[in-house]
């Protein structure tokens, strides 16, 4: 579990981690009474969200901000109990805690250390809670019965993408089209049904396939509930890149530039860190862009790979303070860094 500290944590995450074997038997009793009687504190109901800037060197709009909400991490730790006792099923007791954990929810805005007012939250799930996926897949569930089955659906949480395939024609793919818009405004009517929004200006349109196959049904553009979406090259899904002929060049790029910079940070502090600890940082800040969703990464060509593999053998002689010259380097290195193949 995150050892991130929310504002109104009475003691920080990190200390109260530490001093957990001394407070393991009255924090259990608060858990305990809490579950046994259906009832979650209204002081662990309170987020306090901090708006984050999702692009720099743009406009300030309100539209440019990510609101990241924080909550007492006990309150994560009564949700980890009750979510995972109830994987096989709800009881009385656990969908009465549901109710009152879902009720009566707050939140406040943070800015420069600065809370406003609070205002009550009457829908919704909890944003930054640890159940908050699980209730809105569970909410969301019925947006299946929307999707014809001649549609694949994919999704998580709130993101979720449908695809179909048809022959590289230009008829077989303008009729594609119209089913996919016609699907869209059935889902736009399942959302507001669900006091729901669909978000027509986040919402992306591209053809998959060889450069071949697409020259012969490209289509530019398609209508989505009176809104032009244009076709794209490149869509972002769940943190991956995906072009228009699953290359993966633009996602590998993107997480090559990541890792590099994340590199860059921690040689700045090199000397001042232990082995395991430049090890540990590099994993969180280098090896963890390297390696996500890397098994996409299979059967693709090994010019791609090695851009990959380039930036670990950096990463492994950083940790290991080897030169770019240094003989040793080169042995040493090969069996501290896994190569990238292998683990495909």
């Amino acid at each position: 579990m995150s050892s991130k500290t929310c504002k109104s944590d009475i003691l920080p995450t990190p200390l109260l981690k530490a001093v957990l074997g001394v407070v393991v038997n009255p924090l259990t009793k608060i858990v305990n009474f809490s579950l046994e009687n259906g009832m979650f504190a209204n002081e662990w109901k309170k987020a306090i969200i901090r708006p984050l800037i999702k692009k720099h060197g743009v406009d300030l709009h309100l539209s440019n901000y990510r609101p990241v909400s924080h909550l007492p991490f006990l309150s994560k730790v009564v949700e980890k109990v009750e979510v995972l006792g109830n994987e096989y099923g709800l009881g009385e007791m656990s969908l009465e805690w549901f109710a009152n954990y879902l009720s009566d929810r707050q939140c406040c805005v943070n800015i420069n250390g600065s809370l406003s007012s609070s205002k009550r939250l009457d829908f919704s799930v909890p944003q930054g809670s640890l159940s908050g996926p699980v209730l809105y897949s569970v909410y969301s569930s019925t947006l299946r019965y929307v999707i014809p089955d001649s549609f694949q659906l994919h999704g998580y949480a709130d993101d979720h993408a449908i695809k179909q395939s048809h022959k590289p024609t230009f008829d077989e793919a303008n009729t594609v089209r119209n089913e996919i818009s016609t699907t869209m405004r059935d889902v736009k009517v399942w959302m507001d049904q669900n006091r729901l929004k669909l978000n027509e200006t986040k919402t992306e349109y591209m053809q998959v396939g060889s450069k071949k196959l697409l020259s012969k049904c490209a289509l530019d553009s398609i209508c989505i509930n009176n809104t032009t979406v244009n076709s794209s090259n490149c869509v972002k899904y769940l943190g991956t890149y995906l072009d228009s002929h699953l290359t993966l060049k633009t996602h590998i790029a993107a997480k090559c530039r990541a890792a590099i910079a994340g590199l860059r940070l921690v040689r700045n502090i090199r000397h001042l860190l232990t082995k395991d600890a430049c090890h540990t940082i590099v994993l969180g800040l280098v090896i963890s862009h390297l390696d996500y969703a890397n098994s996409l990464y299979a059967n693709l060509p090994n010019v791609v790979i090695m851009m990959l593999q380039r930036i670990q053998n950096m990463a492994a002689k950083l940790v290991l303070k080897r030169g770019k010259e240094d003989a040793l380097a080169s042995h040493q290195t090969k069996n501290s860094a896994q190569n990238i193949n292998a683990g495909l």
